[in-house]
């Protein structure tokens, strides 16, 4: 262990005084790239764009084509088959999670809390249902998927089929609400409220949040370029993260492996425009300072953002000026990058996934670049990973949500130290 490790864990320590320590102690996953997080990674350091022409709906007489789809292979367990497609995902993300954290998946789990965030929740699943089959029978489509139409759902089919019987939490602010949901759950175990939480996020899309999103301009017609000066908006991406976090005392009594410890979470809203963050990025640097201030840890200590970085003009340029403001003086030994350009903007999911590739970045020690990202002389002072991956030699990484409303959360991950 070096000079900087010892320190970092001599102020971790500190956190004790704060309340109890969290862990991170299972990882699940359902992408574009697969449901192994390790190939995950290694395909988004390989720099693999997965854009595609749209196939779940009709696109005759849109312009905007292209999104980032899964394809019909991820295997399904048969008791999961009467669900719709966007609970399937979640169910195998939370399989693996609890699999990975060596819980058993077919026993109560009294302890345990679940924590979901979701943008769309299965409203899209109920919409390509409804334009496949050309009904008009309304009443009979909401009598027949009642239950499906509540975003709580989500969260109440896990604890169902994965019999949790604790705390129960659906967050629904959009493109931060896994974000959210792993900050309420942290918080959960801190205060001492629950010792193991199930959380993260889910989100499919439809045909109506794609023309939603196009006729405000949002969708790009190609590809997503974060950061990229040419950038013209985002494709829609799909897919669930799960995690596993707990009280390092749990985990410790276990005997599981912990994968990172959550080390503080921040969140703000720029209470402005309805649709555009603050373009100075205030309010994200009030969240990602909550968040560094609960962790004891000095800000040289983080070496990583895995960004927002949606591809739109207005938002990647308000998160990086929220970058220099909170981070003027470590600039040079700070990595951003997104995985938008890869795999497209998950929507209420993007949080968790994007939190599971914050914490691959801490196990293997390299960061995968912005695809597709090639050049913005706005940004030069920031670095951008790009082409290739960057070496991460950084104790803590910092991953970034942003949403409508003004709305900005950041979970703080570090390297678990005992």
């Amino acid at each position: 262990m070096n000079t900087i490790d010892l320190q970092v864990k001599a102020e971790v320590v500190l956190l004790s005084e704060k309340g109890r320590r969290v862990v991170v102690t299972g990882l699940g996953m359902v992408s574009c790239l697969g449901t192994d997080t390790d190939i995950f990674f290694d395909k988004l350091c390989s720099g693999v764009d997965a854009t595609s022409p749209i196939t779940s709906f009709q696109t005759n007489g849109l312009k905007k084509k292209f999104a980032v789809q899964i394809k019909d292979d991820i295997p399904i367990m048969d008791k999961w088959k009467h669900y719709y497609r966007t609970m399937q995902f979640c169910l195998v993300a939370a399989h693996n999670a609890l699999q990975d954290a060596h819980i058993p998946v077919d026993t109560n789990k009294n302890e345990m809390a679940v924590s979901m965030g979701t943008m769309f929740g299965q409203i899209p699943d109920i919409q390509n249902e409804l334009c496949k089959s050309g009904t008009r029978d309304y009443r009979q489509l909401y009598d027949n998927h009642i239950r499906e139409f509540e975003y709580s759902s989500i969260a109440d089919s896990l604890a169902y089929e994965f019999r949790i019987t604790g705390l129960r939490n659906t967050v629904a602010i959009d493109c931060a609400s896994s974000t959210a949901a792993i900050g309420m759950a942290y918080r959960w175990i801190k205060s001492g409220r629950t010792e193991i939480v199930l959380c993260g996020g889910i989100d499919t899309f439809s045909i109506l949040s794609h023309h939603i999103m196009s006729s405000m301009r949002l969708i790009s017609a190609d590809k997503a370029r974060p950061f990229d000066a040419c950038r013209k908006g985002f494709l829609f991406g799909e897919g669930s993260g799960m995690l596993i976090l707990e009280s390092e005392e749990n985990a410790l009594k276990r005997g599981v492996k912990i994968h990172c410890e959550v080390l503080g979470y921040g969140c703000s809203c720029d209470a402005g425009d309805l649709n555009l963050p603050d373009e100075n990025g205030k309010g994200l640097s009030k969240a990602m300072e909550e968040a560094i201030s609960e962790s004891c840890l000095q800000k040289k200590d983080i070496g990583y953002i895995n960004a927002y970085g949606v591809g739109a003009k207005a938002t990647d340029m308000s998160e990086i000026k929220s970058i220099r403001n909170t981070f003027s003086k470590e600039l040079s030994t700070l990595y951003v990058s997104s995985t938008k350009g890869s795999i497209g903007h998950t929507s209420g999911a993007s949080g968790a996934i994007d939190a599971i590739t914050s914490i691959l970045v801490l196990k293997n020690r390299k960061i995968p670049p912005t695809v597709n990202y090639e050049e913005n002389n706005d940004i030069a002072d920031v670095q951008v990973v790009c082409q290739k991956p960057a070496k991460f030699d950084g104790f803590a990484a910092i991953s970034n949500s942003i949403t409508f409303g003004g709305i900005n959360t950041s979970i703080l991950l570090g390297k678990y130290a005992k």
